[in-house]
């Protein structure tokens, strides 16, 4: 029998700058959207810079950059793999609501 724990082998750390859902759009998407490609223009443009790249390699990380539709996309599709992992193991919170 597969141990359900293999999968935490394939588990990475994952970073990105994000707001909470239901934040208020700066006067709709009209400078919210310019803002955020901005923003995401940046961060890619100071995780190339070479002392950046070398902490991050001292470290054992790998830096990749992309889009706030690509990170959505990675965040699901981690999301997905833990919620199965759980599920398949049986575990179940001690917390009560």
């Amino acid at each position: 029998m597969k141990s359900p724990y293999s999968a935490l082998a394939l588990a990475s750390a994952l970073w990105s700058a994000a707001a909470p859902g239901g934040t208020p759009d700066i006067q709709a998407r009209v400078i919210a959207e310019p803002l955020r490609e901005r923003l995401n223009a940046e961060i890619a443009r100071i995780l190339q810079l070479p002392d950046v790249q070398e902490r991050y390699a001292a470290s054992g990380s790998t830096i990749t950059g992309g889009t706030p539709e690509e990170i959505r996309r990675v965040l699901e599709t981690e999301l997905a793999k833990y919620r199965k992992l759980v599920k398949d193991a049986g575990i179940r919170s001690e917390v009560q609501p």
